[in-house]
């Protein structure tokens, strides 16, 4: 007969091997209920399991129950979120199938590695729309994260992957909140040889879809598409690489770092001496040392290439009129902005405050007149001021065409038409700019 105390310890022996086998059968019962199809059943089970293994902790758990526990509740959760893609349903699939495949690798076996990396690549894609889910409702910071996790996750696949996709994402999220991150994010991508370069095609989902231009995943899928006959047209994606640089000395910019600032530039240069934005971008520091001289230069060059281009017309003519007080030539290239783009508000605004500088300046030499100057000459002085502030109407009104609530610009027009003597005109826009003044 045994003592009491004997029967107390084998009680407990009994006990730990019941509790620590008790999460087989749930494992067991959620493995029926997927396979017939019953996920909601299943989430029962396992869920249950869970409760037995945080108690007891993985270590006391048989291995090959282990292995079925991660791979059965990575599979229900992946089930889960391809029926209802929630972020937690996502999360939980995702950290069975890595705590598997990590496992598996630990114990050198690999049952269930190659199943669950397959239900982990359909998680992570999932895991990305959620990111662009945080994006599209302007949570930066949520997007950031989410896709830094994407990133991250997919460094330490069994195949490790440099997700350069999500870093650029976390780049341009990074913008939004956090800067200086957004420049180291940028200098990553730039180490890393980043080109953004991607297969894009026409895509036609079935028969009644129209045709669509999308980004393919790689060269083998969209080919198979287009062997199937659902994608047609293919094309490479441009090279960003050069407006990583813009956006680089952009950001260095407004943190005011100037040394890395001149250092990126200089470097964008050496690498891309004909690129219109880098050569733009070189602009401000030209000006910022009063070099206006050299920054007509390196706009004229882009003119040779680009005749029309309506921005760098309308930055040779601002230079000219702001700078070099050389109004003639300034007063050209805005014609010309115009004449390529018939809605340039800045270049019809500005042509117009051309004129009513040389006008003010006739009203200068007025003033500066001696008492003595014949009356002639006075009243020639007057009619050449008015006769400027007549032509900046001219633009004035082509700009009010295009911004007919602009307040600013109906004080300007209320000064002008008050300069030539048309009062009742005048008092109209003054009321108008006090109304639209009012309102903002």
């Amino acid at each position: 007969m045994y003592s009491k105390a004997r029967l107390f310890t084998l009680g407990a022996v009994i006990g730990l091997s019941m509790s620590a086998l008790a999460q087989r059968p749930q494992v067991t019962s959620a493995a029926i209920a997927i396979d017939r199809g019953d996920v909601m059943e299943a989430k029962g089970h396992i869920d249950d399991a869970k409760v037995i293994v945080d108690d007891k902790g993985v270590n006391a758990v048989r291995e090959s129950t282990l292995q079925k526990y991660y791979y059965r509740r990575g599979q229900i959760y992946t089930t889960l979120a391809n029926n209802e893609p929630t972020e937690e349903y996502i999360n939980e699939a995702i950290e069975n199938l890595t705590a598997l495949i990590a496992y598996e690798e630990a114990i050198d076996d690999d049952d269930y590695t190659e199943r669950s990396g397959r239900f982990l690549q359909s998680m992570l894609v999932a895991l990305n729309d959620v990111g662009f889910d945080y994006y599209e409702a302007e949570d930066y910071q949520g997007a950031y994260n989410t896709f830094s996790r994407l990133y991250n996750l997919r460094k330490e696949l069994a195949e490790p992957v440099v997700d350069t996709s999500s870093l650029y994402t976390m780049m341009s999220m990074a913008q939004q909140f956090d800067k200086s991150a957004a420049v180291t994010h940028i200098r990553e991508l730039l180490d890393l040889g980043y080109t953004g370069v991607h297969w894009q095609a026409e895509y036609k989902q079935n028969e009644e879809s129209d045709w669509a231009l999308i980004d393919m995943p790689n060269e083998r899928t969209m080919n198979s598409l287009i062997e199937a006959g659902q994608a047609r047209n293919p094309r490479r994606s441009e090279n960003i690489r050069p407006q990583l640089y813009v956006t680089l000395v952009l950001l260095l910019q407004e943190l005011e770092r100037e040394e890395e600032m001149q250092a990126v530039m200089a470097e964008a240069a050496e690498i891309y001496p004909n690129n219109s934005d880098i050569k733009l971008i070189g602009l401000q520091s030209m000006l910022n040392n009063e070099d206006y001289a050299g920054a007509l230069t390196v706009i004229e060059e882009l003119l040779a290439n680009s005749p029309n281009d309506p921005v760098y017309l309308y930055n040779a003519g601002f230079i000219n009129q702001e700078y070099m007080d050389n109004y003639e030539a300034a007063a050209d290239y805005y014609d010309r902005t115009i004449a390529a783009d018939s809605t340039y508000f800045d270049a019809m605004y500005m042509a117009g405050v051309l004129r009513v500088d040389l006008g003010n300046q006739k009203g200068e030499e007025y003033n500066a007149k001696p008492m003595s100057t014949p009356q002639r000459e006075l009243d020639a002085l007057l009619e050449a001021k008015k006769d400027y502030f007549r032509q900046s109407l001219e633009y004035f009104l082509m700009a009010e065409e295009l911004k007919p609530n602009d307040a600013g610009l109906a004080r300007t027009l209320f000064e002008v038409y008050y300069q030539i003597g048309d009062s009742a005109t005048a008092l109209e826009y003054k009321r108008k700019a006090e109304r639209l003044e009012a309102a903002e």
